[in-house]
């Protein structure tokens, strides 16, 4: 089983040497094929896409070292198939990636940078809507200290002089 899957990884390398000029194609586009979640409005690439095109492009041999033959067998062939999926859907997949072109490592590099530039994205995102949130806050909390300094005076305008005591 582990010689089969050692076979399918090696004449996977070998194929992707053959081709590895990878077709044009914009971020928007390799979003739309490889991105599978999103986080505030911003299309991710998930650390098991990177993982299954790691695997297939043998650049991942290194983190299934400690795996079972058939552990790391299953996991091959599953994401050869989930990624065989992708590319066959021809509305996300205009460029025409194959198998050949998700097996070249410059393909897992590419998307880890265009992950890492979406994470970044991300990460700006979040902390320009904790700055709002916190300015809206402060902001909430100022005009409830002015309210609450005009009701202050206007009590005091209401109310009575204090009385004095006569002195004797």
């Amino acid at each position: 089983m582990f010689k089969k899957s050692l076979a399918t990884v090696a004449m996977s390398v070998m194929l992707a040497a053959c081709n590895s000029d990878l077709p044009n194609a914009t971020e928007e586009q390799l979003l739309k094929l490889f991105g599978d979640r999103e986080e505030m409005g911003i299309t991710l690439i998930s650390s098991h896409m990177i993982e299954c095109l790691d695997l297939i492009s043998d650049d991942a041999v290194r983190f299934y070292v400690d795996f079972s033959d058939e552990t790391t067998s299953d996991f091959t062939t599953t994401c050869y198939k989930w990624l065989h999926e992708r590319i066959e859907q021809a509305d996300q997949n205009p460029m025409g990636y194959t198998m050949a072109h998700l097996e070249d490592p410059e393909l897992g590099l590419l998307l880890k940078q265009l992950r890492e530039k979406q994470d970044k994205l991300i990460t700006e995102l979040r902390e320009q809507e904790r700055a709002e949130i916190a300015e809206r806050r402060r902001a909430e909390n100022e005009e409830r200290d002015r309210h609450n300094i005009e009701e202050l005076e206007q009590a005091k305008a209401e109310s009575p002089p204090p009385l004095r005591a006569d002195p004797m």
